[in-house]
């Protein structure tokens, strides 16, 4: 697909990354998922790259569009578990170099040899008698990064101690009160390090309150919805070629199911439906870089994409036939990422009410 948004350099990544995907990780990808874990070597193998720096502020050395280009690559690995883990370590290093968290710390994220995940979500946060040190109560599901990470910050959409606004606190997973049991039976995302975070009264630092944790969080997050929804399409679009092959070379009736006009029509629709939505995300992140993005226009994507991508996996399924659920095939994983990764951000009720929201504000 042709667009002005990409440049030499991004290529140039493209090609890097891409590399790295087929021939490193790509050869282990299979491996992983029946493992239902992947190494921290690879993770500090990202990090040495300096990959996981583009999706920061670009005061602080990020490139959006390299960002966008980095996932679109990232996105093919055939393994949602570890993009996803990577997506979270990717932006929670940034929000740390954001707020002015300690140097080292920050470069440790960066280079992968410390791990974070970021969530938000009801958690209590209690204050003590120092000014930046508070306590930490609250649990949450299914959070990438986190069976492994050695720290999560946490972000509330308004204070719990008494203070004014959200705030963000960093909390070491060395600490009392901290637990993050792997998921024992993932359904989605297998090979990723997700865990079940349960806090009661863990110490935390705190990171920032009111207008810098929104100052930092809201550009942040259409960052993450940018290449999330980059990630997802373009493994939609890895599982739509695997379809495309096993249709060319399995037969019925002496010739390839491929030939068949249902199925032709079928692998037609697909790549129609993504690229509309690759299209969508191209459109999102040139809008963003210029400075015309509106209110909702990122739930929009996320809503229009997990749609699209759901159903490419459902149809890609179907063409696989009865085969398609076993798992010798790399289509059943495919399906069960993308009916998982739809529920990220509270599913689709979430971004639907914040799209109408958006909407009505719009009007008045």
């Amino acid at each position: 697909m042709v667009t002005t948004l990409f440049g030499p350099e991004h290529d140039a990544l493209r090609e890097v990354v891409r590399r790295w995907v087929e021939r490193d990780a790509g050869a282990h990808a299979a491996e992983w998922e029946q493992a239902r874990a992947w190494p921290r070597e690879a993770l500090t193998a990202i990090g040495a790259q300096g990959w996981l720096g583009t999706v920061a502020a670009e005061s602080h050395g990020g490139d959006p569009i390299a960002a966008v280009a980095m996932w679109e690559e990232l996105g093919r690995l055939r393994s949602a578990g570890v993009v996803h883990d990577l997506l979270a370590q990717a932006h929670a290093s940034a929000i740390l170099a954001e707020v002015g968290a300690d140097a080292a710390i920050v470069d440790s994220a960066l280079a992968g040899t410390h791990a974070v995940t970021i969530i938000g979500g009801p958690f209590t946060v209690t204050a003590t008698d120092h000014p930046h040190q508070v306590t930490v109560s609250g649990q949450r599901k299914a959070v990438p990064n986190a069976a492994w990470a050695d720290a999560a910050i946490i972000v509330t959409r308004a204070a719990t101690d008494g203070s004014a606004g959200p705030q963000m606190v960093y909390v070491p997973a060395n600490g009392e009160g901290w637990s993050a049991p792997k998921v024992s039976q993932p359904y989605g995302r297998r090979a990723g390090q997700v865990g079940d975070l349960t806090l009661d009264n863990a110490q935390a630092t705190v990171l920032a309150r009111g207008e810098t944790v929104t100052a930092v969080m809201g550009p942040q997050h259409t960052r993450w919805r940018l290449n999330h929804a980059a990630a997802t399409v373009a493994a939609a679009w890895r599982t739509w070629e695997d379809a495309k092959d096993y249709a060319l070379q399995r037969e019925a009736f002496g010739r390839p199911i491929a030939t068949f006009q249902v199925n032709r029509h079928a692998l037609a629709d697909m790549a129609a439906d993504l690229t509309a939505a690759r299209s969508l995300v191209h459109d999102t992140l040139h809008r963003y870089v210029n400075g015309t993005l509106t209110a909702g226009e990122t739930a929009a994507l996320r809503l229009y994409v997990d749609r699209v991508t759901l159903a490419a996996a459902n149809r890609c399924l179907q063409l696989h036939g009865g085969f398609g659920y076993t798992m010798e095939y790399d289509v059943q994983r495919a399906w069960r990422d993308a009916a998982h990764l739809r529920n990220d951000e509270g599913g689709r009720e979430h971004l639907s009410h914040e799209v109408v929201g958006a909407l009505e504000s719009a009007r008045g």
